[in-house]
């Protein structure tokens, strides 16, 4: 049995440190990998997240079922850390608990969709809306329209 070269191992290990590097970034994006701050049911303030879409935006199929599981972050402002995140249900909502303090509230939306406005500071290619939570439930909205289409008008 001969023994692994040194670019063998070399090439092993720079593939382990990518795919860890990977994960490490999906995490602080997602809030997965860097376990959000679990809020008790007891603690906290309610915060719905829900997205609406400008009258007459269409993408081909509903506008709501195009968001349906779309992945949504709950980031402490200025430092952008995981305090929430999940995914959004059926009707475009989720509801998450957090602390009282102001956040980024971030909704990956497909790439059919654009924001409809100008979107506070997040995660490349994420749509995100400003929110400070107190002692009340609070909502944050965050509405859409369809992107510019892309087809036709092409070089013959």
């Amino acid at each position: 049995m001969r023994p692994p070269s040194a670019r063998g191992i070399a090439v092993s290990a720079w593939a382990q440190a990518a795919s860890f590097g990977a994960v490490v970034v999906a995490g602080l994006v997602l809030g997965h990998g860097a376990a959000p701050h679990l809020v008790p049911r007891q603690q906290g303030t309610s915060l719905t997240i829900s997205v609406t879409f400008q009258p007459g935006a269409s993408a081909g199929h509903s506008a709501a079922s195009q968001f349906q599981r779309a992945p949504v972050a709950v980031l402490e402002a200025g430092s952008l850390t995981p305090a929430a995140a999940g995914r959004l249900g059926p009707a475009g909502v989720l509801v998450v608990r957090v602390r009282a303090g102001a956040y980024a509230v971030c909704v990956l939306p497909p790439r059919e969709w654009r924001p409809a406005r100008a979107t506070a500071s997040g995660p490349s290619g994420w749509s995100c809306a400003e929110v400070t939570i107190g002692t009340r439930p609070a909502v944050a909205e965050l509405t859409f329209t369809a992107a510019p289409s892309k087809s036709g008008g092409g070089r013959k």
